[in-house]
Parts: structure tokens; C-alpha cells; sequence
């Protein structure tokens, strides 16, 4: 028995699962998704540089509500431990022989440190925005 077209409202008719319908959206890689938010915040630094009727508070608050977010320290520092038990897992069922400890947790706070100076210092309206992931439970 041959199925009617999708979209046919007729009873018994085959439709087009909702799933598909209301949640289709090109599927990005992480660094696809990195590459598009840090494009998009700066068209608003830039937008927001050439602003003159504001100043640099307002400009920073405006901002803070526009940028997007990004991912905590926390969840960072969860990263990292997931690369180490990654490494650890490698040189326990495969022999890697290298370094298991990319970084440590002071070290990293550092470097997030000295990357957002060196960002403030390019630009003046660098705000590094956060939103913890929400988890259903």
C-alpha cells in the first residue's frame, strides 16, 4: 500500500514527525560553533567601538547582556580531568608512554588569566561572558 505524501491531512495520513519539524538545525562541529560565536562577538565589539553616545561602562554592561556565552572554569577544570583519565586509560590499556598530566588546575587558572589580559589589552571592551550548562535531572 503506497503511503500518502507527507503533509496530507488526511486521518491515517503519513506526517512529518515533529522532531524533525520544529528541531531541524544544521548540525556544527565545536569548533564550527567556536568559530561562529567568536564571529558574532566581534561584529558586536566592533558595533559597539564605534559607538560615541555611550560610555565604555555602558558599553561593557549593553555588551554583557549580547555576547555569547562561553564555557565556565569550572566546567574547564572538568575537561581537563577528563583529558588526564583519557591519558591515564591510554598508558594503562594501550602503553602510551607520554606525558598523562597536560596542565594542573593553577596552571590553568593562569593561563586563562594572561589570555584575558591579553585580550583586554586588543580590545578595551573584552568580557569573557559564562553561563554554567544546565543539566536536567
Amino acid at each position: 500500500m503506497a503511503q500518502p505524501p507527507a503533509g496530507d491531512a488526511r486521518p491515517g495520513a503519513r506526517q512529518e514527525p515533529l522532531y524533525e519539524k520544529h528541531f531541524r538545525k544544521t548540525l556544527l562541529s565545536k569548533q564550527e560553533e567556536i568559530d561562529a560565536a567568536d564571529q558574532a562577538d566581534a561584529r558586536l565589539y566592533e558595533s559597539y567601538a564605534a559607538r560615541d553616545d555611550i560610555s565604555q561602562a555602558q558599553k561593557r554592561a549593553e555588551l554583557s547582556d549580547k555576547l555569547e556565552p562561553r564555557v565556565t572554569h569550572t566546567n574547564l577544570e572538568r575537561h581537563l580531568d577528563r583529558i588526564h583519565q583519557l591519558l591515564d586509560s591510554a598508558r594503562e590499556q594501550c602503553g602510551y608512554v607520554g606525558e598523562v598530566r597536560v596542565t594542573t588546575y593553577p596552571k590553568l587558572t593562569k593561563l586563562m588569566k594572561k589570555d584575558s589580559e591579553r585580550r583586554k589589552d586588543l580590545n578595551p571592551l573584552y568580557i569573557r561572558k559564562t553561563r554554567p550548562k544546565i543539566r536536567l535531572r
